[in-house]
């Protein structure tokens, strides 16, 4: 076996060359270069802390604009819904009121025809009396807006044919009417009838 001496002299001798050379080199401490590599640097960790603290101090101050919002969101539904609500009560009471209004209107309008309808009868009224003779008697009288008919007793038919001139003389009726005058003495009686066209 000659060439295994051979063989491990070949790898002594490489191994004194490389120690040799290992020598020559300066020593690397690579487990020291590593630490030096990757040591923070004081001033890095700083800013490091820093921008940690800026990006907590905006989180926190983002955070706080928004349940400021949502409370201040949140409180504005209430008060509108609030105000709603006191709205829909007055609008309730604005519709009852409208319809006393309402109401009161139709009312004061059928009072108002009425009265005016009481204003016209009574007017009516006060034409025939005004032209009535002192002795003439009315025994029945029919009235509306616009037709009269009555029924007049006197003592003699001068006082009935009297009365009927006065009427067609008068600018408040017209198209008068009258059947003939008939009784006995001292209580003659007629229907006439006429037209109302006196406002």
């Amino acid at each position: 076996m000659v060439i295994l001496p051979h063989f491990l002299d070949f790898y002594k001798k490489q191994f004194e060359e490389r120690k040799k050379v290992a020598k020559q080199l300066k020593d690397i401490n690579l487990l020291k270069a590593y630490e030096v590599a990757n040591k923070p640097k004081e001033g890095s960790t700083r800013l490091f802390i820093l921008l940690i603290i800026l990006e907590l101090t905006l989180a926190l101050f983002f955070f706080s604009m928004y349940v400021t919002k949502t409370v201040s969101l949140s409180n504005e539904n209430v008060r509108i819904k609030d105000e709603i609500k006191q709205k829909e009560v007055m609008l309730k009471e604005l519709e009852v009121t409208y319809k006393k209004k309402n109401l009161l209107d139709k009312k004061k309008e059928a009072y108002d025809v009425i009265v005016s309808r009481h204003l016209k009868y009574l007017k009516i009224l006060d034409n025939i009396e005004n032209l009535s003779p002192q002795n003439l008697t009315f025994e029945n009288i029919n009235l509306s807006l616009d037709k009269l008919t009555m029924t007049v007793r006197a003592p003699n038919a001068q006082t009935v044919t009297q009365f009927v001139y006065n009427i067609q003389n008068s600018s408040f009726f017209s198209n008068i009417t009258f059947n003939s005058v008939n009784g006995p003495e001292n209580a003659k009686t007629s229907t006439i009838t006429a037209d109302i066209v006196g406002k």
